[in-house]
């Protein structure tokens, strides 16, 4: 009788827990749940992230089940945000996908509040031409206190349309238009359809057209774009890089010319000399009195001589001064 009742009360234990398990997981809540959309960035298929943020009141480890599309078979990323902000992959042997008919049932374990989920949806965008249409139904996974979607607008789309209309929008550092749609009332099971149409005349995606090098056929506008630090710069135009090099070469100019100046300067009165060495011409009147006989010196003890008239000192035996020509006087 023992062994009897035993094996029932070990299967009802086991249910117990299991029922407590699935209780758990259905009142799971979401501080925040924020879904962004990429059409034509890095892929063709648009990509599609989910960042969410359990909340406080959910115990950890928690399984959290997304619904996604049902041709959705891989999952790009499914990550959780640690304490230093690091996004550190979820362990593989915790994710399960599994397909069931139109729906991708993607489940995998949270040992922090914060997660990542990415994937890329090929079925998102369609093109005619340059007319792009984005269909996107998304199924809010559990009751969220903030949801938004965030869509992104592919590099040099035109004629820019969003429903439900957009409640807010900026330009991120990489000078693309984000449009944020804000989901009040957040229930679990919930659908959002999220519809956009643009025109846009080159298959180019985003991400490389940002990255394009210079010479590129791409027709890149030169407005400015403004990043979120209120740093103006021109996008995708060579011009503020031409202005740098025109700069740098100006300064480099001025400075070797002003050193040539300054050493010119100082060599000048070495250069003004005679190259030979020899000594400078003396002046006609240096040379006059040079090449003048040097006056006969008085014998000595002979009282010395002078003109009268001018004053001159008269040569001995001289009967004029060779001055004036005045007559000397006995």
């Amino acid at each position: 009788m023992k062994r009897i009742f035993y094996v029932p009360a070990v299967l009802l234990a086991v249910l117990a827990v299991l029922s407590t398990t699935v209780l758990a997981q259905n009142s799971l809540r979401l501080n925040s749940l924020r879904v962004q959309i990429w059409p034509e960035f890095d892929r063709p298929e648009t990509l599609i992230i989910y960042q969410g943020e359990l909340a406080s009141t959910v115990q950890l480890p928690a399984v959290v089940a997304l619904t996604l599309p049902g041709h959705i078979e891989e999952m790009n990323a499914v990550a959780v945000v640690d304490e230093s902000g690091r996004l550190v992959n979820v362990p593989a042997e915790t994710i399960s996908l599994t397909q069931t008919g139109d729906v991708t049932l993607l489940t995998f374990q949270a040992d922090s509040p914060r997660f990542q989920v990415e994937y890329y949806d090929p079925a998102v965008l369609s093109r005619q031409d340059s007319q792009r249409t984005l269909t996107f139904d998304l199924t809010v996974p559990y009751p969220a206190e903030t949801m938004t979607v965030e869509l992104q607008e592919p590099f040099q789309a035109e004629e820019f349309s969003l429903t439900p209309a957009e409640t807010d929008f900026f330009v991120g550092q990489d000078g693309l238009t984000y449009h944020i749609i804000e989901v009040s009332a957040a229930e679990a099971g919930q659908t959002v359809a999220v519809q956009a149409t643009y025109h846009r005349q080159i298959d180019t995606l985003s991400a490389e057209a940002r990255l394009a090098p210079a010479g590129d056929e791409l027709d890149i506008p030169t407005e400015p774009v403004v990043t979120s630090d209120g740093f103006s710069l021109f996008d995708g135009s060579i011009a503020g890089y031409v202005l740098i090099v025109a700069g740098v070469m100006l300064l480099v100019g001025t400075g070797v010319y002003w050193w040539w100046s300054s050493r010119r300067a100082a060599e000048e009165p070495v250069r003004r000399r005679p190259a030979s060495g020899k000594p400078r011409r003396k002046s006609a009147s240096k040379r006059q009195a040079a090449s003048a006989p040097a006056p006969k010196k008085q014998p000595a003890g002979a009282p010395a001589a002078y003109c009268h008239q001018c004053g001159a000192a008269l040569r001995p035996g001289a009967n004029f001064c060779h001055q004036c020509g005045a007559e000397r006087r006995k």
